[in-house]
């Protein structure tokens, strides 16, 4: 029987943490890997209180430790990695990046540390730089869906722009220090012509008028 290749084992774990602690760039994984290795624990574990040789019992617990033990570097060399691509796109005030490589889980921690991160360099670095007291609140604004472009806006601002979004996009700190988003494909919102100006540029969305 031909094994597969995803399945979670001793020998595939050690080659992941290889891989993710020589490599710069996170890996992508299947996106069930955290239900898979959780899965391989309890199993391993089970196996191990089923032993009834104390010699061997032993040697179980003793791979019991190094497994959860690489379990644990791999989380920390990847959670790293999530915090420094983060810190990239705040610098840039626009999560402007890859994020596939991301595990659902990941993605939601991810999402939040670009939301302090970003928020804090508009509303404390920013502010220091034009000479101004820093400021900074951590309210979300909600997505807010608008009206089909065939509907018109009597209070459209210059300041804004409507656009539809062509990919799926993180939620990110705008020039107004608001978080907006995450947004998805074809999804339809009214957020700051500079972040439009760059979402357009980057052919992540495309204006609706």
């Amino acid at each position: 029987m031909e094994e597969n290749k995803h399945e979670i084992n001793f020998e595939r774990l050690f080659d992941i943490l290889r891989e993710e602690k020589t490599n710069e760039e996170l890996q992508s994984l299947e996106k069930d890997f955290f239900e898979k290795i959780s899965s391989y624990v309890k199993e391993y574990e089970d196996y191990t209180d089923k032993i009834e040789s104390p010699l061997e019992k032993e040697k179980a617990k003793k791979q019991e430790e190094n497994i959860k033990k690489m379990i644990k570097e791999l989380y920390n060399w990847r959670e790293k990695k999530i915090v420094a691509i983060a810190l990239d796109a705040a610098k840039t005030s626009l999560a402007l990046i890859d994020t596939t490589p991301l595990l659902k889980e990941e993605k939601i921690l991810f999402d939040k540390l670009y939301e302090i991160l970003a928020k804090g360099r508009e509303g404390i670095l920013a502010k220091l730089l034009s000479g101004n007291t820093p400021e900074i609140e951590f309210e979300e604004k909600e997505k807010v869906e608008e009206k089909p472009k065939n509907e018109t806006n009597p209070e459209k601002n210059s300041d804004t722009k409507l656009i539809r979004f062509l990919c799926a996009v993180p939620k990110f700190v705008a020039e107004d220090l608001q978080c907006y988003g995450p947004f998805e494909k074809d999804d339809i919102a009214r957020i700051p012509a500079k972040a439009a100006d760059v979402l357009i540029q980057k052919e992540r969305a495309e204006e609706i008028k």
